[in-house]
């Protein structure tokens, strides 16, 4: 390939009436920027996958590398560059496994336990952990998941094998003390987390809405950064102002929790006088009665149930 200078090649085998293997070698493009660590963590990389699904109990579980491939049982497809790295911020679960796999092959040490020594512990997150499947020992003490009629999922929690996009194992407690520990860097207060040139560029906005994981808002004086988590039967959101050291933490464990969490958070930020995310009051508009029969009727969302529009009866 280098002597003959082509980029990429793939190739398959068949031996005696059946594909013996197949394999690709190189890159698809030559094209695109190089992608870099730091646009991985800001979604900026071009990387394919938004979200990862989990693997319900019982099934068969991944390694990392059958993952980034899209090889059996893994239940995503390959993730990949298919946008030039650096152009746009686009949320890709896909490109923090490939930072799960650099950290493992750069370190020789799963991610589970760099992370432990490297974050968790440092940040006295005491009873957080990427641990995943969780053992039996701590699911006894965790919130089951559970669907949006409120239902218990089916074995309950799936297991992520992905666990720097979506295996972390936490409470309201410790993600606040994350949010702590990140400002206190800032500061450069003694003993941090991070160095302090490295924690001052986490709430700056880049490209997009994400910087080093975070996403950010405001105005440079007054930012605050926030991450929401989705995972089957669970929906959490965590949002800290910079400046005052403001924030709250809302863990839920059920499919509709999201909304919850929000009105919580709009709650917390009304008490404080918060510059953002309060309930907007706007004055209503009159429309005709000829528009508001308009969509009028009962409406199904399948998983969820049923509502009406225009005084019909709630299902």
């Amino acid at each position: 390939m280098d002597r003959l200078h082509v980029p990429g090649v793939s190739i398959a085998v068949l031996h005696r009436g059946v594909i013996a293997w197949a394999k690709g070698y190189g890159v698809t493009r030559t094209d695109g920027a190089p992608v870099t660590l730091r646009e991985l963590l800001a979604h900026t990389a071009g990387t394919t996958i938004h979200g990862l699904p989990g693997y319900p109990a019982g099934d068969p579980v991944p390694h990392v590398e059958d993952i980034l491939a899209g090889r059996s049982p893994a239940n995503t497809k390959p993730v990949f560059v298919d946008t030039p790295s650096g152009t746009a911020c686009r949320y890709s679960g896909g490109g923090y496994t490939v930072v799960q796999k650099l950290i493992g092959d750069v370190t020789g040490r799963s991610f589970a336990q760099i992370s432990s020594d490297e974050v968790l512990r440092p940040a006295s997150m005491t009873n957080s952990r990427f641990a995943q499947p969780l053992p039996s020992s701590a699911l006894a003490r965790a919130a089951l998941p559970h669907d949006a009629m409120g239902n218990p999922l089916p074995g309950g929690p799936r297991t992520y094998p992905e666990p720097a996009a979506a295996g972390l194992w936490s409470t309201p407690t410790d993600l606040l003390r994350y949010a702590v520990a990140v400002r206190d860097s800032a500061q450069g207060k003694p003993g941090v987390l991070l160095d302090q040139e490295l924690a001052t560029q986490m709430p700056n906005p880049g490209k997009g809405d994400y910087r080093l994981g975070l996403e950010v808002h405001g105005t440079p004086d007054n930012r605050d950064a926030s991450h929401g988590g989705s995972k089957m039967g669970y929906e959490n959101f965590l949002i800290s102002f910079i400046g005052t050291g403001d924030g709250v933490a809302v863990m839920t464990n059920g499919a509709q929790g999201n909304e919850l969490a929000r009105e919580i958070t709009r709650s917390v930020a009304a008490a404080h006088g918060w510059p953002r995310y309060r309930t907007i009051a706007r004055a209503s508009i009159p429309i005709s009665a000829t528009k508001r029969a308009r969509p009028a009727g009962t409406y199904a969302i399948p998983g969820i149930g049923t509502f009406a529009i225009g005084g019909q009866r709630m299902g």
